[in-house]
């Protein structure tokens, strides 16, 4: 039917129509417009976790470095931070620790600026800051996203376990040179014979003087249960052997008491015949406390 022959309602009938399907397809096309915009903050979203991911695993590879210093693993993050940032072309990191700084080549501060405490052994050390070198848009904090502070947030809590562990090493190897020296140059250098047993009563070390006098090697009793080496081995170099196992292990069964008496040793391949004066006491503080510290003083020329 041709548009002349069409009534005036059919007319009206048929504008309805094309309205109705022109507002279905501004409906269908808005949400085909929302789809996009999802699926582009999804997309944008997915990058951000990427870049922040990868972070985390480049800060973790540093970290692993054999023998690297807390300056360049603190220098080593900063230069990493600005990529898992929003807008990495303008963004700038620095680490302040008490007297020192870190920062990137093209680090300014700058008023739009995240800036997060680093704590280590419960004390504010220093802070990490980032800043942005232009104006950005408004977002969740300034121009800056949520995710970015809880990036920032994590990578400072993170220096300062790095930094609480660092210092744990370097006291435990300060500690251990003063052992050494205090072992090595001092008590191994001694002429009195010495055991060290912890709470267990297990040894935990003898001197060489110790070894000399007893005829045993350090290192076939370090560790060793010192009941069981008595009973076994160390009672029977002496003219008295249950005599002597009876008050050394008294010391053991009541380890409260000091203990003093004069042992006669018996000549062999391994050792010389002499008289030792037995001097123990317990350990009451540190690393060894409830075990015994036992003393062998060489008395021969006495008798």
């Amino acid at each position: 039917m041709k548009d002349n022959e069409k009534t005036k309602e059919q007319l009206i009938n048929e504008l309805v129509d094309l309205r109705q399907r022109i507002t279905e397809l501004e409906t269908l096309n808005n949400k085909l417009k929302k789809t996009e915009e999802n699926l582009w903050k999804c997309k944008h979203d997915l990058d951000e976790q990427a870049k922040e991911l990868n972070l985390f695993y480049a800060i973790s590879r540093l970290v692993d470095k054999p023998d690297i210093s807390l300056d360049d693993i603190y220098q080593g993050t900063v230069d990493l931070m600005p990529s898992a940032w929003q807008y990495p072309e303008i963004t700038c990191a620095r680490v302040i620790i008490e007297d020192q700084e870190f920062k990137t080549n093209n680090s300014v501060e700058t008023i739009w600026k995240q800036s997060s405490k680093i704590i280590a052994q419960d004390n504010r050390i220093g802070a990490l800051e980032v800043c942005y070198l232009e104006e950005k848009p408004e977002s969740d904090e300034g121009p800056f996203l949520k995710e970015e502070r809880y990036m920032i947030n994590a990578i400072a809590e993170r220096l300062g376990k790095i930094t609480e562990q660092k210092w744990a090493e370097k006291m435990l190897v300060e500690t251990e040179k003063k052992y050494h020296s205090l072992t090595d140059d001092v008590l191994d250098t001694s002429k009195v014979g010495i055991f060290i047993l912890d709470s267990d009563f297990r040894v935990v070390w003898v001197n060489q003087a110790l070894g000399h006098y007893f005829g045993i090697r350090r290192e076939e009793v370090l560790g060793k249960d010192k009941r069981q080496l008595i009973r076994e081995q160390i009672k029977n170099i002496f003219e008295d052997p249950e005599g002597f196992s009876e008050k050394v292990l008294a010391t053991y069964d009541n380890n409260t008491y000091v203990e003093n008496f004069a042992c006669h040793v018996l000549p062999d391949s391994d050792r010389e015949e002499r008289w030792l004066q037995h001097w123990s006491q317990p350990i009451r503080n540190g690393l060894y406390a409830g075990g015994r510290i036992e003393h062998y003083t060489d008395i021969s020329e006495r008798k």
